[in-house]
C-alpha cells in the first residue's frame, strides 16, 4: 500500500513538473512574440501617420475626382460645375486649369492620365453621344478613335507616349488597345488584331483628328 502511494505521488509530481515546464514554454513564447507583434503594429501606425492626405477640390464644383498623376506631381481629373456639366482639370503647383475638348458639341471632358512630358489623355462625349478618347499635347487636342469602333476609351499614357484603353467594335465586343504617339506629318492608327500587332501607331496629325 505504501509503495503504491509513493508511486502515485511520484507520477503526480512528474506530471506537475511536465505541466509547469509546458506552461513556462508557452509564457516564454508569448513574451517573445508580443514585442514583435507590437513592433509590427507600431511600424504600421508610424507608416500611416507618415502619409499626408491632401483634399483636392475645384472651387465651386459639386464634386471633384482626381484620376491621374505623373512623376512631377501634376494631377488630372474631372469635376462637375454648378450647372451639372463635367469638365476636366489639371492641378499643378496649387493651380487648377480647366480642360475642355476643343471639339464642337462636346458635352463632357474627363482626363484620365498624364505623363512626365505633360501629355494628357482622357475621354469626351461628342454631340452625337459617342464616347471618344483624346490626347492633349502642348495645347493641341487630338481625338482618338479606333477605326470601326463605336466607342473608344483611354485610361493612361506612359512617358514614352504609349496610350492604353479599350474600345467597342461594330459587333459590340470590348477589346483593349495600345497606341503609340509619334510625331510626323501623316497619321496612322491601325486596327488591332489578335493575330497581329498588339500596339497601334498613332501619328500626331496637324489637323488634330485621328481616323
Amino acid at each position: 500500500m505504501h509503495r503504491m502511494t509513493r508511486r502515485l505521488r511520484a507520477k503526480l509530481g512528474h506530471a506537475l513538473v511536465v505541466r509547469a515546464c509546458a506552461l513556462t514554454l508557452m509564457v516564454t513564447a508569448a513574451v517573445a512574440v508580443a514585442p514583435e507583434a507590437s513592433g509590427g503594429a507600431d511600424r504600421q501606425t508610424r507608416a500611416t501617420a507618415a502619409r499626408t492626405f491632401t483634399p483636392i477640390e475645384v472651387p465651386g464644383a459639386t464634386f471633384t475626382t482626381a484620376i491621374g498623376i505623373n512623376a512631377r506631381g501634376q494631377i488630372v481629373g474631372g469635376f462637375r460645375d454648378a450647372g451639372g456639366v463635367i469638365h476636366g482639370f489639371l492641378f499643378d503647383k496649387g493651380v487648377f486649369t480647366q480642360i475642355d475638348v476643343d471639339v464642337p458639341g462636346a458635352t463632357r471632358t474627363e482626363p484620365t492620365g498624364i505623363n512626365a512630358g505633360g501629355q494628357i489623355v482622357g475621354n469626351f462625349t461628342d454631340a452625337g453621344g459617342a464616347r471618344r478618347g483624346f490626347l492633349l499635347d502642348r495645347g493641341v487636342f487630338t481625338p482618338i478613335d479606333v477605326p470601326g469602333a463605336t466607342a473608344t476609351t483611354t485610361f493612361g499614357i506612359t512617358d514614352r507616349g504609349q496610350i492604353v484603353g479599350f474600345f467597342i467594335n461594330a459587333e459590340g465586343v470590348t477589346q483593349g488597345f495600345c497606341s503609340t504617339v509619334r510625331q510626323g506629318r501623316g497619321r496612322r492608327m491601325e486596327r488591332p488584331s489578335t493575330a497581329g500587332r498588339t500596339c497601334l501607331v498613332l501619328d500626331r496629325p496637324t489637323s488634330g483628328l485621328v481616323k
